[in-house]
């Protein structure tokens, strides 16, 4: 009986460590600057996530994305809205469908967004 219990926690003990590891790689390969194209209009916009879990707007002036985190495949970010003479500080939660060293699919609700990282300068 003994030796069933501690092969159970050796199992989930591997079972937490892998998870662990796995948001971590989604972590590192999630760092960078990610732009989507503004729909009806030239350019771009989305934002930059640090290695540190700060962040930054790109090309959205009323929306400032501050930090971020990864929990359990979603990408949470904490934004500060600036628009029409108030602040609104929020967690926006979106769905992480796919991360590769170039592109990223979220889901916001039953929305798809497609991002694509930018070169690093």
């Amino acid at each position: 009986m003994k030796t069933k219990m501690i092969a159970l926690l050796a199992v989930a003990a591997t079972a937490v460590l892998s998870s662990c590891s796995g948001q971590k790689s989604v972590e590192k390969e999630l760092v960078g600057t990610w732009l989507t194209p503004i729909e009806g209009q030239e350019g771009s916009q989305g934002f930059e996530l640090k290695a540190d879990g700060t962040a930054a707007s790109v090309n959205m002036a009323t929306l400032q994305v501050e930090n971020w985190k990864v929990e359990g495949g979603n990408l949470i970010l904490q934004v500060r809205s600036i628009g029409n003479g108030q602040t609104i500080e929020s967690s926006d939660t979106v769905r992480i469908v796919s991360v590769a060293a170039d592109k990223l699919e979220i889901k916001v609700g039953e929305l798809s967004v497609n991002f694509e990282k930018q070169a690093s300068e």
